[in-house]
């Protein structure tokens, strides 16, 4: 019997771990859902906000060039994973009468939107002005959406995976908003939507590769204003 007593306490000591190690993940998957919930309700509030906030159209250009692909007597020569490609268009932007003000150099280019454009030269992401001068240099970035409300969508990437991370820069090419978030929009009237990817939505996406929406993980989704601190949505 004596010899029983530290067997016995051993399973008693067992079973409280195990008890609260249970407790301890259902909270956090009662807590996971919680907050996928409320992501849920905030993303469709958002997509109503947005509506509301960009009708009529607020994206003005600040610009009358318009971007234009051009056919180069001398490619351009970049380099890819460790292989150098060659490119025999490029695009640049020309002016109300069709002449060319910024010549042909960049392998991908947007319109100019608050009178700035993001384009990908042969050394990487950037952001001009409509002198074409750089106000953020190429290779900063891996990729940046048009301006609106001030500030613009960028991202780079984490490692050498497919992971992002998103931030804003503002017309003069400095980080507004750090590099911080798994996803992000454009802001509209002072408020843009942010979010982070769950630890654990990867694994199960994983594990479970047909699982679709509401169901499958996406991501905790809060709102920031335009120094990143969190903000409520404007009344309608």
């Amino acid at each position: 019997m004596i010899a029983d007593r530290p067997r016995s306490r051993l399973m008693t000591a067992a079973l409280v771990l195990g008890v609260s190690l249970l407790l301890f993940v259902t909270a956090i998957v009662l807590s996971s859902c919680y907050k996928l919930r409320t992501s849920a309700a905030l993303f469709a509030d958002w997509t109503q906000y947005e509506l509301r906030c960009k009708s009529p159209p607020t994206m003005a250009s600040g610009s009358t060039l318009r971007k234009r692909q051009s056919t180069l007597a001398t490619p351009l020569r970049y380099q890819v994973g460790g292989s150098t490609l060659t490119a025999w268009n490029a695009y640049g932007y020309v002016d109300s009468s069709g002449e060319w003000d910024i010549a042909p150099q960049f392998l991908t280019a947007s319109e100019f939107s608050e009178g700035r454009a993001a384009v990908q030269s042969v050394n990487g992401w950037g952001f001009i002005d409509t002198t074409g001068s750089w106000i953020l240099a190429p290779g900063t970035i891996d990729f940046g959406a048009s301006f609106s409300d001030g500030l613009a969508r960028i991202y780079a990437r984490r490692g050498r995976g497919h992971l992002v991370t998103f931030g804003y820069i503002d017309r003069s090419g400095s980080i507004a908003v750090p590099l911080a978030f798994d996803h992000a929009t454009d802001f509209c009237g002072g408020r843009a939507l942010v979010g982070d990817e769950p630890w654990w939505s990867e694994m199960v996406s994983s594990l479970l590769p047909g699982l679709h929406s509401p169901w499958k993980p996406r991501f905790y989704y809060w709102i920031i204003d335009r120094s990143g601190a969190r903000a409520d949505l404007p009344s309608p």
